[in-house]
């Protein structure tokens, strides 16, 4: 394999289809292009030509290795490659670190007084005699941990099973299978989720950055270091416009509620709410209708459709005559 090698000035840098692309020219003149995930996810580069996100520097010498045979350019023989190569070809823009938690509501544990509180409205005697007997022995920690046991929450006010009106995805970008396209892949099962909560006629939630045990895993370093925006409100913006495609309701998607939430330690989620929605059915996609199903969603065909379409217009028209 015949390649060669050349020192090259980066003059532009161009961003397309979510990917990063650097133009430059060459010592002889000539000039060229080529995406930024081709050279940096390969090698590890200087600070003159980088920046601390590692977005190529214009006016920076780097150098380049053009391949004859394949007409593929790569990064030059100089640089250290890097053991793994980074597997992502999107683009390597990091998003702004200080726009990810701007505006962000602090979400912070239920004290033990709250605790108490709530406790004392559902715990039975035996429970009730339990807590007197903690608190007696002055075990903090232990009497936090009963009472969230008994009221059923983890370390917060998230509750630690999904249910009829509760579900949690870890990730905006990263989907349980593997896709070809992950980010769309899992916006999809979100909205999907929406879908089922908009046809169940119930207030539901959706908390997105929390395990399936209600422990809050966070999304911040996934949206830092992969989402191809600059900052948090584009993210949400896009998220958001996509949404309103998918549906294709503008009133049934703007009824929604969200909100970014931070916790003591720096996690970032967000939450999505649901009210409970009598406006008809609600469609995804065009033609998926989706229900809830216990803590999971279904999406109905065949005579199940039918039953349900004839569901609601029944209802409908019961209104009507009221």
């Amino acid at each position: 394999m015949s390649r060669i090698n050349y020192q090259s000035l980066i003059t532009e840098i161009e961003e397309r289809h979510n990917s990063l692309y650097i133009k430059y020219k060459k010592e002889n003149g000539t000039e060229g292009e080529c995406p930024w995930w081709c050279i940096y996810s390969f090698v590890e580069l200087p600070s003159d030509i980088i920046d601390e996100n590692g977005q190529p520097k214009v006016g920076a010498i780097i150098q380049l290795s053009y391949d004859e045979l394949t007409g593929k350019t790569f990064p030059g023989p100089k640089y250290k490659r890097r053991p793994t190569p980074l597997n992502s070809k999107a683009l390597v823009r990091r998003m702004n670190k200080e726009s990810l938690f701007e505006g962000v509501q602090l979400f912070c544990p239920l004290t033990i007084d709250e605790l108490l509180k709530r406790s004392s409205e559902t715990c039975t005697r035996e429970q009730l005699w339990e807590i007197m007997q903690l608190q007696q022995a002055g075990n903090e920690t232990m009497l936090r941990q009963r009472l969230l046991d008994i009221l059923g929450i983890s370390d917060g006010t998230l509750p630690k099973q999904e249910g009829f009106q509760i579900e949690y995805k870890a990730s905006f970008l990263h989907c349980p299978m593997r896709a070809a396209n992950e980010r769309m892949t899992q916006y999809n099962n979100i909205f999907s989720e929406i879908c089922a909560f908009g046809n169940s006629h119930v207030d539901g939630i959706i908390y997105i950055g929390v395990k399936n045990d209600g422990t809050v895993s966070g999304v911040e370093e996934e949206l830092e270091n992969e989402a191809p925006f600059q900052n948090r409100n584009d993210f949400e913006a896009d998220f958001i416009n996509l949404m309103h495609v998918a549906f294709n309701n503008f009133q049934f998607v703007n009824s929604l509620k969200t909100t970014w939430y931070k916790t003591i330690d720096g996690k970032l989620f967000f939450k999505i709410e649901i009210p409970a929605w009598n406006q008809g059915v609600v469609f995804l996609n065009g033609n998926q209708l989706y229900v809830r199903h216990e803590s999971s969603r279904r999406l109905l065909k065949d005579q199940d459709l039918i039953n349900y379409i004839r569901n609601i217009n029944n209802i409908t028209n019961d209104r009507k005559e009221v």
